[in-house]
């Protein structure tokens, strides 16, 4: 178990909220919480609510999703990039693409970087584009490719 962890800071859109003297240890009679919110919540507000009712919290730093502007993207490189529609594609095209199962296709412009690499840049920007996912290129019905966003 981690002893002494010391100060620990919740960082919000609307300040900094601090707990000084955490400590995580089997005989601290205190409850504990990790908090860790999105999307409406502003993790300031969220940390002063549950050290008023007694938990001890430790630091976590937030995004604000609701915040139109937060989290938004309009550019993403993709690596392993598989083209299915094409053998040799061009340099760059206009698609659709979505990074999201759900996402409605949206507009953009598809550059190849290099072997199995695309850059993608959006027509308008797209929320929460993250390292990891997946990214799927659209000509109409026709799946152009996909790959991995790095």
């Amino acid at each position: 178990m981690l002893r002494g962890i010391g100060s620990g800071c919740f960082v919000g859109a609307y300040g900094l909220f601090e707990r000084n003297n955490m400590t995580f240890t089997p005989d601290n009679p205190r409850r504990k919480a990790l908090v860790a919110m999105s999307g409406g919540v502003d993790s300031s507000v969220a940390a002063y609510l549950a050290a008023e009712s007694g938990l001890d919290c430790i630091g976590v730093t937030m995004k604000l999703f609701d915040n139109k502007d937060a989290g938004m993207s309009r550019e993403l490189d993709a690596k392993n990039f598989n083209f299915i529609a094409f053998d040799d594609p061009p340099a760059e095209f206009r698609a659709s693409a979505r990074v999201r199962y759900r996402q409605p296709e949206q507009p953009a412009t598809v550059r190849v970087t290099g072997e199995n690499m695309v850059h993608i840049i959006f027509d308008e920007p797209q929320r929460a584009v993250t390292k990891g996912q997946a990214v799927v290129v659209y000509d109409g019905d026709t799946v152009i490719g996909g790959g991995e966003i790095c």
